[in-house]
């Protein structure tokens, strides 16, 4: 059977599927491998009608060229056992753009047969060229496909992740490499990408991370090398070398959008466009995860205040702690509150006075960019951007934003610092790789309301909330994928909001607090909005007892941090609360 026949057939098997097809061995799907040759090993994809795909990943014969080698082969379930009559090793192909299908060499292998003795332990054997020879290897699972169970007869458990989207895929204008994706248990899903480099030779890529929602992105892909096949093989001698970028969303059950960027000079960056080549037997796909319980129905308490009255500030957790930097009152100030012993500590002061500063967090260090610094008068924008180490109670100057700004927001995603929105030059969406200390600049929404909004990573996405112009407060949600590189819209917030409250809570958007100053007169925004995994759209919650504008929302620890902000709109007050939203428990 040549490599076309066994995509023909594939394709075939992916338009007529029935949902949850079985098979006795269903419960083989995963990866298999021999913990004394670790490194390389077999990936088993099990399909309906008793059709079994099994691709070997491994590494060259001594005295061949290249890094690594796989071989892939289309067999048949018979009782414990898969039995691959003809293998194959497609090489020839050039990585990228000018990958060309009719470049591929399907070259036959030999034969391979898997047993299983039960459902963790296998034998594989094989019959190869001369160079690979003959023999056996002793295999234990690795990986489990999540809710397929050894059990055959066990019944799905909708609240899980979609398992489904486990299987093959491939871009029909690059027959010839492909992806075998297994989602795991809780979300996690783990990748392989079976390709070429830049001279035909193969290659082999594996990743893994957590999927959220449709969006899957892997930022540390891994490319191996360093030994040879059969007895020459020493697991000692594999590197594990960073290879880049890989993002997957899946727009549906059969279709998916790529994107990926490279290191590796040889590789690059580009994007593809997969289609499922067929579905996993035991696994049901459907198009849209179950709804999430709201965290609505929570409630408010009062904790300890600032000391000081300020507005127009900036939160963000770091750790156990809720940071507030700049603001009117505040100005170059950070303070620091401990919810579990309920106190506020002075840290030491930024490099310069803020108001309306932009602060994210990436989970260790906290990070301030642009805002104000005039106090009375004509404001003017800021480019500076510091960052913020408690383990070394310091701050640190970093490379200048490109564009200046204030009064937008930031959110830490896929290694990067994203500054949204606000005023100031241009209207880029600009991107801090925290690694390299590198800028980049993505376009923004033109439709979207440019300063005093709110922006977070929620499901691997960018959320731009709300906001205001001079003449307009907007409800407006547009939402930034990372793959596609596109703007779209997401559901409307009940109320218009600027200066507001935004964060990721438990996995929920909670958005509060913020005001109206085109009204007459301007009006402070009541209620919470909380918006779940699979909604179609906001729930409301309880206000907070303290309307306010000018602050920002910190998550620390499942908790909802609300710091200070004035209770007057369109202006200041002495306002010092401290209020925090409790989730009730689901």
């Amino acid at each position: 059977m040549k490599w076309p026949s066994i995509f023909l057939l594939l394709l075939c098997l992916a338009a007529t599927l029935p949902a949850r097809a079985q098979d006795d061995l269903a419960w083989a799907s995963g990866s298999w491998f021999n913990p004394n040759r670790n490194y390389e090993g077999f990936v088993v994809q099990v399909l309906p009608d008793n059709i079994a795909v099994v691709t070997w990943f491994t590494y060259p014969p001594e005295g061949e060229e290249g890094e690594q080698a796989w071989m892939i082969g289309t067999g048949r379930t018979e009782g414990e056992r898969i039995i691959v009559d003809e293998m194959l090793r497609p090489v020839g192909a050039t990585f990228g753009p000018d990958f060309d299908p009719d470049d591929v060499s399907r070259e036959p292998w030999g034969t391979l047969e898997i047993t299983f003795a039960d459902c963790n332990t296998a034998l594989a054997e094989y019959q190869g060229p001369q160079a690979f020879g003959s023999g056996s290897t002793d295999l234990v699972r690795l990986t489990a496909i999540d809710d397929v169970e050894c059990d055959a007869s066990t019944v799905p458990d909708p609240d899980r992740i979609i398992a489904g989207r486990s299987g093959l895929w491939y871009d029909p204008n690059h027959d010839g490499e492909g992806w075998m994706i297994e989602v795991l248990t809780e979300g996690t899903v783990l990748v392989y990408w079976f390709t070429y480099d830049d001279q035909g030779r193969q290659v082999w890529l594996i990743g893994q991370a957590r999927a959220f929602g449709k969006t899957l992105w892997i930022e540390d892909m891994l490319i191996t090398r360093g030994t040879r096949f059969g007895d020459a093989f020493n697991s000692e001698d594999v590197e594990l070398i960073p290879w880049g970028d890989f993002g997957f969303l899946f727009e549906d059950c059969r279709n998916a959008r790529m994107r990926y960027a490279s290191w590796d000079q040889r590789f690059g960056e580009g994007t593809l466009v997969p289609k499922r080549l067929a579905f996993l037997a035991g696994t049901e796909c459907v198009e849209q995860a179950p709804a999430a319980a709201p965290l609505s129905a929570g409630s408010w308490r009062f904790a300890a205040d600032m000391g000081v009255a300020v507005t127009e500030t900036a939160s963000a957790a770091a750790g156990d702690y809720a940071y507030t930097a700049g603001g009117h009152g505040h100005y170059d100030r950070l303070s620091r509150f401990d919810l579990a012993a309920n106190s506020w500590q002075n840290m030491p002061p930024m490099p310069g006075a803020r108001h309306h500063p932009i602060m994210t967090s990436d989970g260790e260090r906290i990070y301030v960019a642009g805002g104000y610094s005039q106090r009375y008068g004509a404001e003017v924008a800021h480019d500076n951007f510091w960052r913020f180490d408690p383990a070394l109670d310091s701050w640190e100057d970093l490379s200048p934003l490109p564009q200046s700004r204030a009064a937008g927001d930031a959110v830490f995603m896929h290694g990067k610092i994203w500054i949204v929105g606000g005023e100031g030059q241009g209207g880029s969406m600009l991107a801090y790789d925290v690694m390299t200390g590198e800028w980049s600049l993505f376009p923004s929404d033109v439709r979207a309301l440019r300063d005093h909004m709110q922006a977070v990573a929620f499901e691997n996405e960018i959320w731009w909330i709300g906001g205001r112009t001079d003449s307009s407060t907007s409800n407006r949600v547009l939402i930034w994928n990372p793959v596609t590189r596109e703007w779209r819209e997401g559901p409307s917030l009940f109320y218009a909001r600027s200066g507001f409250s935004a964060a990721v809570v438990q996995g929920q958007i909670l958005v509060t607090a913020g005001e109206r100053i085109d009204l007459m007169p301007a009006q402070l925004i009541p209620s919470l909005e909380v918006f779940a995994p699979g909604s179609d759209g906001w729930v409301q919650g309880p206000s907070p007892p303290i309307l306010v504008h000018g602050t920002t929302g910190a998550s620390v620890n499942g908790r909802l941090v609300i710091t200070a902000g004035s209770d007057i709109a369109g202006s200041l007050s002495d306002n010092r609360a401290t209020q925090i939203y409790e989730p009730a428990e689901n």
